[in-house]
C-alpha cells in the first residue's frame, strides 16, 4: 500500500512534466512521453523486484538524443502544418494590437465618466446622508 501511494505521485510527476514538454515544445515528438512511460515500468519494477531504475537525466538525454536524430524527419511535416494555419488563421499581432486599442478605448471612457459624473456621485451621497 506504501508503494501505491509512491508509485501514484510518480506517475503524476510524469505526466505533469510531459504535457510541459508538449506545450513548452517547438517539435512534436512522443519519444519523451515513450521515455517516461518506460520509467515508470522500470519504477514498478524496483518495487517488485530491487533493481534499480535508470535515471531520469540519462532518460531525458536520451530522449533528446532522439529527437535531434528524428528532427529533419518531423520538420517536413511541421513546415506543411505551418502552411496550413497561414492560410487559415489570421495573424495574432494585428488581434493583440486591436485588443490594446479597444482596452485603451474603455478605460479612457471610464476615466471621461468618472470627470463628469464625479460631482453628482458626491451629492447623491449627500443626500442619501440626510
Amino acid at each position: 500500500t506504501r508503494d501505491k501511494g509512491r508509485i501514484s505521485r510518480f506517475l503524476a510527476n510524469k505526466c505533469s512534466i510531459a504535457s510541459r514538454i508538449d506545450s513548452f515544445s517547438d517539435v512534436r515528438t512522443n519519444k519523451y512521453g515513450e521515455k517516461m512511460r518506460d520509467q515508470v515500468e522500470e519504477r514498478l519494477e524496483f518495487y517488485e523486484t530491487g533493481k534499480a531504475p535508470q535515471k531520469n537525466l540519462d532518460a531525458m538525454h536520451e530522449a533528446a538524443e532522439q529527437v535531434k536524430s528524428d528532427k529533419d524527419v518531423v520538420m517536413d511535416d511541421d513546415e506543411d502544418d505551418v502552411s496550413m494555419k497561414e492560410e487559415n488563421e489570421p495573424v495574432t499581432p494585428r488581434k493583440e494590437k486591436k485588443d490594446r486599442k479597444e482596452k485603451k478605448e474603455k478605460k479612457d471612457k471610464k476615466k471621461k465618466r468618472k470627470s463628469e459624473g464625479g460631482d453628482s456621485e458626491k451629492k447623491k451621497k449627500k443626500k442619501r446622508r440626510s
